[in-house]
C-alpha cells in the first residue's frame, strides 16, 4: 500500500494502478485500496467530454422603443414626479433666500469690520450673532488670532 501511495505522488500513473491491482487480488478491498485504484483508472482512461450538438447562432432581437404618443397622459399618473419637482423647486427658493441674506449679512460685516478690526470682543460677539450664516475657521498662534469667515460660500475674508 505505501509502494502505491507513493507511486502515485510521483505520477507513476500505470506502476500505480499495478500496485492497486495487486492489493486488491490480494484480498485488500478497503476503501483506500479501491479508491486509490479508480483514481489511477480515471487518470489513464479518461471519459471522454459528451458530445454536445452545436448551437445554432441565433440572431440578437433588439427591444423597439415604444412609440411617445402626444395624447395627453392621465393627471395621476406622475404624482410622484410632481412631488418631487415641487420638493426640488421648494429647495432651490430656499437655497436663493439663503444666498441673499447672505449677501445682506456680507455687507453689514463689511460696513462693522472697516472701524473694528483690533476689539476681538466685539469680533467674537459679532461671529456669534451671525454663526447661522457664517461658517468660520480660527487660527491662533501665541499671539495671534486670525478668523476666517465664509457666508455661502460667496465672500471670504
Amino acid at each position: 500500500m505505501r509502494k502505491a501511495e507513493g507511486l502515485e505522488h510521483q505520477e507513476k500513473h500505470q506502476q500505480t494502478l499495478d500496485q492497486w491491482t495487486l492489493l486488491v487480488s490480494k484480498g485488500f478491498t478497503t476503501k483506500l485500496v479501491m479508491d486509490g485504484k479508480r483514481r489511477c483508472q480515471m487518470i489513464l482512461t479518461p471519459k471522454s467530454a459528451p458530445k454536445t450538438a452545436p448551437k445554432t447562432a441565433k440572431p440578437a432581437v433588439r427591444p423597439t422603443a415604444k412609440p411617445v404618443s402626444s395624447a395627453p397622459t392621465p393627471a395621476g399618473k406622475y404624482e410622484n414626479l410632481d412631488r418631487v419637482r415641487a420638493s426640488h423647486a421648494k429647495i432651490a427658493k430656499e437655497e436663493a433666500e439663503k444666498a441673499a441674506l447672505g449677501d445682506v449679512v456680507a455687507v453689514k460685516i463689511e460696513t462693522w469690520r472697516s472701524g473694528n478690526e483690533d476689539n476681538k470682543y466685539i469680533i467674537w460677539t459679532y461671529i456669534y450673532l451671525y454663526d447661522h450664516y457664517a461658517s468660520i475657521e480660527i487660527y491662533t498662534g501665541l499671539d495671534i488670532c486670525i478668523l476666517s469667515l465664509s457666508l455661502n460660500n460667496s465672500i471670504a475674508y
